[in-house]
């Protein structure tokens, strides 16, 4: 009854609710996609092997990462520049990045494999503690990021999981 009500009342007109309805819409479109898309794509278990071979060792550990998402790699090399002049990383990430993490500074937290793009991620494990990367290009954009620590899981995979996880991010 509340639901016929709130349609009656035409609130789905409203810009706020109206900008919802067509972000979850798209969402729903773009996974039932993703879905259809990746259902046909299969990895051998010779690659997840040779995937795990060579990127094993950074599924026992968490990253402590900031970054920028940035639009284009034109802008991305500028920021970066600034970056390695000595700006700070965290003014230019509030000021130009695109990501929601922007207010924080580009402060993501703590992540481990499977928390992001693998790209992203891989980028992520071929970092120091303190080093930026350089531009880091994923589906959702251009990056700049920066480990601030690495440290062991508490509870580390199993080498079920990895195995999973590792089958995971090469289908994507």
């Amino acid at each position: 009854l509340i639901l016929s009500a709130a349609t009656e009342s035409g609130i789905q007109n409203r810009p706020d609710v109206a900008a919802q309805i067509e972000n979850t819409v798209n969402q729903i479109i773009l996974e039932a996609y993703i879905t259809d898309v990746l259902a046909d794509v299969e990895v051998s278990r010779l690659e997840v092997e040779n995937y795990i071979d060579v990127w094993g060792e950074t599924y026992s550990k968490e990253y402590n990462i900031r970054h920028m998402l940035l639009p284009d790699q034109a802008i991305a090399s500028s920021v970066l520049s600034r970056v390695h002049a000595g700006e700070s990383f965290a003014t230019l990430a509030s000021m130009y990045s695109a990501g929601p993490s922007a207010a924080s500074g580009g402060n993501l937290g703590w992540m481990s494999r499977g928390m992001a793009s693998p790209g992203f991620m891989e980028a992520v494990c071929q970092l120091e503690t303190g080093e930026i990367s350089g531009v880091v290009e994923t589906p959702m954009g251009y990056h700049i990021i920066q480990l601030m620590e690495k440290r062991q899981l508490d509870a580390p995979l199993t080498e079920a999981q990895v195995l999973e996880l590792a089958t995971m991010e090469l289908v994507s």
